[in-house]
C-alpha cells in the first residue's frame, strides 16, 4: 500500500515540476512577444494623391489606380536595398539621360522609366533585352545601334539612351500622350493600339491590361515620387554618399584595336578600366572592318582618388567640382534671396521646387481640409507648423510648402493684414 502511494505521490509531483517548467516556458515567450509588439513598427506609406507623368495628372480619385499605386509605393519604400542604390547611381547617370532627353524634346521623367527598366545598371533580362533601357536585338538595331559580335551598342548609355528617344518619339506620334507612350515601351506600340481600339477608351488608366503594363506606369510614378522626396519616405542618403559623375574624356576612332589590352596600357589604364567605361565593347579586340565611328572613352587624371580616405565619396569633389551632383528639393521663401534661389531654383524641374505660403484657419476649417486643399498630409502640416493637436482655431497662421508644378490648380487665399 505504501509502494502504490509512494508511486502516486511520484507522478503527481514530476507532472507538477514539469507543468511549472511549462509554464516558465510560455511566460518567457509570452515576454518576449509583448516586446516584440512594442518594440516592432512597420508603418503604411502616406500616399500622395497629386501624381503626373510628364504633366499628365493621375486620376488618384478612382480607388483602382489608387490602390494600385498604393501597392507600387510600399514595395519601393520598403525594397530599401534596391531604391538606396537607385538614389546613389542616379547622381551618376541622371545627368547624362537628363541632357539627351532634352536635346531630343523629350520630357524629363522619362529617366525613371529608365530607373525601373534597369535600376541604371547593364542587366540582361530574361528575354535577352540589355542595358539601361533593356533593348532587344531586333528593336535596338531598328532604333540606329550597331550589335554584333564585338560590339554591342546596348551598353553604350549615351547611344542606347538616344535610341530610347526615337522610340518615345515614335510612340508619341502614334498616340499623343507620354503616358501611354511610357506604357507602350513595355507593351509595345501595336498592343498599346490593340488594347486602346478594342476597350473603346483613349487612355492609360482606363485600359484593363495585363498586369504587368498595368503595374509599369506605377511602378514609374513611385520611383519618381521616392527619388525626388526620398526623405518623407525614410532615405536619408547625404551628398558625399551618392555616386557622382565619372570625371572622362573621349576619342573617336574609326580604325581597327588589334589588342584592347595594349591599347589600354598605351593610354596608360588598364584593361578593367578601359572595359568598365566602355562596356559596349564585347571582345578584346575590335576589327572595326567597317571603319565606323566609335567614341571611346577615358578616365581623366585623378579620377580613381573619388573615393575619400575617411568613408564614401569625396564631398569637396562632390559638392564643389561636380555641376551635376543630385539636389534636394529648394524652398523659395518670401524672405530668402529671391534672385540666388530662383537661380538654383532654374536647374531643377518643378516637382522639386517649394513655394512657402501662408494660410489663415477660416471656420470649421479643419487640417484634413486644408492638406487636401494643398495636395500634402495632416502630418507635414503638423511638422511645418510644430502642432501638437490637428485642431486648430480660426486665423492662426499655417505654413504650408507647395511644390511648384502644383500652384497652378490651387486657388490660394488673398493676402491678410
Amino acid at each position: 500500500m505504501y509502494k502504490r502511494y509512494f508511486v502516486v505521490s511520484f507522478v503527481f509531483i514530476a507532472l507538477l515540476i514539469a507543468g511549472l517548467f511549462l509554464r516558465a516556458r510560455l511566460t518567457a515567450r509570452d515576454k518576449y512577444q509583448q516586446e516584440f509588439s512594442e518594440r516592432y513598427r512597420v508603418f503604411a506609406v502616406t500616399v500622395p494623391t497629386h501624381l503626373n507623368f510628364c504633366g499628365e495628372k493621375a486620376p488618384t480619385h478612382d480607388f483602382e489606380i489608387f490602390e494600385r499605386f498604393d501597392r507600387e509605393l510600399t514595395i519601393n519604400t520598403y525594397f530599401q536595398s534596391q531604391t538606396i542604390f537607385n538614389i546613389k547611381r542616379g547622381s551618376r547617370y541622371f545627368p547624362i539621360i537628363e541632357a539627351i532627353l532634352k536635346r531630343n524634346e523629350i520630357p524629363d521623367d522619362f529617366k525613371y522609366v529608365c530607373m525601373i527598366e534597369s535600376g541604371l545598371s547593364n542587366v540582361i533580362s530574361p528575354s535577352n533585352a540589355v542595358g539601361f533601357w533593356q533593348f532587344i536585338e531586333e528593336t535596338g538595331k531598328h532604333y540606329g545601334l550597331h550589335i554584333d559580335e564585338e560590339v554591342d551598342e546596348r551598353y553604350d548609355v549615351v547611344k542606347s539612351t538616344e535610341a530610347a528617344c526615337k522610340y518615345f518619339k515614335d510612340a508619341y506620334q502614334e498616340f499623343n500622350n507620354w503616358t501611354l507612350t511610357a506604357a507602350s515601351y513595355n507593351m509595345g506600340i501595336n498592343g498599346v493600339r490593340g488594347a486602346l481600339n478594342k476597350q473603346g477608351v483613349n487612355n492609360f488608366y482606363d485600359l484593363f491590361l495585363n498586369s504587368e503594363t498595368s503595374r509599369y506606369i506605377m511602378r514609374v510614378l513611385a520611383i519618381k515620387e521616392v527619388y525626388e522626396h526620398p526623405k518623407t519616405y525614410g532615405y536619408y542618403i547625404p551628398s558625399y554618399m551618392r555616386y557622382p559623375p565619372l570625371p572622362v574624356y573621349s576619342e573617336q576612332i574609326s580604325g581597327a584595336i588589334t589588342d584592347l589590352v595594349a591599347y589600354a596600357i598605351a593610354h596608360k589604364i588598364t584593361y578593367k578600366t578601359l572595359k568598365t567605361l566602355n562596356p559596349w565593347l564585347r571582345k578584346n579586340e575590335l576589327k572595326n572592318k567597317d571603319t565606323l565611328l566609335y567614341t571611346i572613352y577615358f578616365p581623366q587624371e585623378g579620377a580613381e582618388h573619388l573615393v575619400s580616405d575617411d568613408y564614401g565619396y569625396d564631398e569637396q569633389n562632390d559638392s564643389a567640382t561636380m555641376q551635376t551632383d543630385f539636389q534636394e528639393p529648394i524652398i523659395l521663401r518670401a524672405d530668402s534671396n529671391a534672385n540666388t534661389l530662383l537661380l538654383a531654383a532654374s536647374t531643377l524641374p518643378d516637382s522639386m521646387v517649394y513655394v512657402e505660403i501662408s494660410h489663415f484657419v477660416d471656420r470649421k476649417e479643419d487640417l484634413n481640409e486644408i492638406a487636401k486643399k494643398y495636395h500634402t498630409t495632416v502630418p507635414k502640416i503638423m511638422i511645418w507648423n510644430n502642432l501638437e493637436f490637428t485642431t486648430v482655431p480660426k486665423d492662426k497662421r499655417l505654413l504650408i510648402l507647395v511644390r511648384k508644378d502644383l500652384l497652378q490648380g490651387i486657388k490660394l487665399q488673398e493676402r491678410r493684414r
